[in-house]
């Protein structure tokens, strides 16, 4: 017995020696600045070894690195939530029915659905595209894709913020007609059209002279790992992961419960440290047995609950946005690069930042003006900044040649950090809720909307859109390979 003891505490200091190690090698990885796809190779087998290890120590159910860490402790919960407000819960999963699919709810429910159901869940869908789904970019800025935030932030900044563009215009009647499965389902497949355009002009151009890589390199993959520590912080990365995760599986179990349909076990599946799915496990047979909108519902859940999630988040995120974080903030004038050829070339590290110039203490643009405009050709200006005190001579157009942008920035301490973590958490929900709960709708195996549309249309078609699907997500990671 005391050797039985004495080998679980080795495995448990083991498992957690392993866990920091995992911790350490992510944060070193992600500080590299290495190229994306080197990030993620890296960061991929760290997490797939560790997963095997953990497995193996702990005796765990392991395949390629993942594990299940499940029991039947959570089904009791799950039970008291489905005797609880159940008319809310089955509401919640119709109008999130109508969010999958749109006007198409008037055809494909209504024999199933009142059309004042049908109707609220449209007007539901509506603000949730004007409102919510537009503003996904807000928290794009905490998930680290050099490639695909460059190019976002490119187009956000090129475009006016009162004009809607041709495409804009596109998804919304999309995502009116077809709900949030055809928005998804035509934006994955218009990328991929897009990158195989650009790729046949890039293989058209190999015949040339100068072969056009630009032609593919310029396009945004619609695929990318979103690891934390890796793309997103650590552990508000990792605390969003597994409230998504849980609240999407908990709801399949509560509508399965309502139905009557018993629970085997419910539980985690991780990737290493990473929170990688979740599951509860239905008796099966139970559910075939049960009507087609029972089922459905049992389907719907997750993302209608994810959806519900991904605003609660936005409105918490908009509050620190507007509310909490201005008070913390203060306001910096940062070198973001040098010029060539001008006296603070390679000698101003890009990215210090000017806390004096000529003895004027900066704070932002207006107070940099104030202290650079007596500035003349061939005077002596002083600067300090985070990285050292310097002393150039300008040049004859009276400049030291830096670029400076002006930036806000959480002040240090306990009450900033703290503030700035909530911040990050809040946006990262929003973001990765938002994203889990319309990607689950696209008809292919293993996701939520396969399961819904295997009971609306026949298998032939359905295994046709999943196959459309598949081919366009692998088109949509294509570009990574040239950038």
């Amino acid at each position: 017995m005391e050797k039985k003891r004495r080998l679980n505490k080795h495995r448990r200091l083991l498992t957690a020696i392993t866990a920091v190690l995992v911790v350490v090698l992510l944060s070193a990885d992600y500080l590299s600045g290495m190229n994306a796809v080197l990030e993620w190779g890296i960061a991929i087998a760290a997490l797939l070894l560790s997963g095997e290890l953990i497995a193996v120590l702990n005796g765990l159910n392991g395949f390629y690195g993942m594990y299940m860490v499940g029991s039947r402790h959570g089904i009791s919960f799950i039970d008291r939530l489905s005797k609880s407000h159940q008319r809310l819960w089955t509401d919640a999963a119709d109008i999130g029915l109508v969010l999958s699919i749109g006007l198409l709810s008037f055809i494909v429910f209504r024999h199933r659905m009142s059309k004042k159901k049908i109707a609220i869940g449209m007007v539901v869908l509506v603000l949730l595209f004007v409102f919510v789904f537009t503003q996904l970019q807000l928290a794009m800025g905490f998930i680290n894709i050099p490639k695909i935030s460059n190019m976002l932030a490119s187009e956000s900044t090129s475009s006016s913020s009162t004009s809607i563009s041709p495409e804009g215009y596109a998804l919304g009647a999309l995502t009116v007609a077809g709900g949030f499965s055809v928005l998804t389902f035509s934006a994955i497949l218009y990328n991929a059209i897009k990158i195989l355009a650009g790729l046949t002009v890039y293989l058209a151009s190999l015949f040339t002279a100068h072969p056009n890589v630009g032609a593919i390199s310029s396009q945004i993959a619609g695929v990318a790992p979103v690891i934390p520590g890796i793309d997103m912080p650590l552990f508000a990365g990792i605390i969003a992961l597994v409230v998504l995760l849980i609240v999407h599986e908990f709801s399949h179990g509560v509508l399965a419960r309502i139905a009557k349909v018993r629970l085997k076990s419910i539980g985690l599946v991780l990737l290493g440290i990473v929170p990688a799915g979740a599951y509860v496990e239905p008796e099966e047979k139970e559910i075939k047995k049960l009507d087609k909108t029972k089922q459905e519902r049992i389907f719907v859940a997750g993302v209608t609950s994810n959806i519900v999630l991904s605003v609660i988040f936005f409105v918490l995120m908009l509050a620190m946005a507007y509310a909490v974080m201005p008070g913390l903030e203060k306001g910096i004038v940062e070198i973001y690069s040098t010029i060539p050829g001008y006296p603070a070339y390679n000698v101003i590290a890009p990215g210090s930042i000017v806390e004096e110039w000529n003895g004027y203490p900066i704070r932002n643009l207006s107070s940099f003006a104030a202290a650079a405009k007596n500035d003349t050709p061939f005077s002596t200006v002083s600067v300090v900044t985070n990285t050292g005190s310097y002393s150039f001579k300008t040049n004859s157009t009276g400049k030291i040649g830096v670029y400076i942008e002006e930036k806000e920035v959480v002040s240090k301490g306990i009450v900033g950090s703290t503030a700035n973590f909530f911040y990050v958490l809040f946006a990262l929900s929003f973001l990765l809720n938002f994203l889990v709960a319309i990607v689950n709708l696209l008809p292919i195996p293993g996701f939520d909307g396969w399961q819904i549309y295997k009971l609306e249309l026949n298998s032939k078609v359905l295994n046709i859109l999943g196959a459309i699907v598949v081919v366009s997500l692998l088109v949509n990671i294509l570009p990574w390979f040239f950038y």
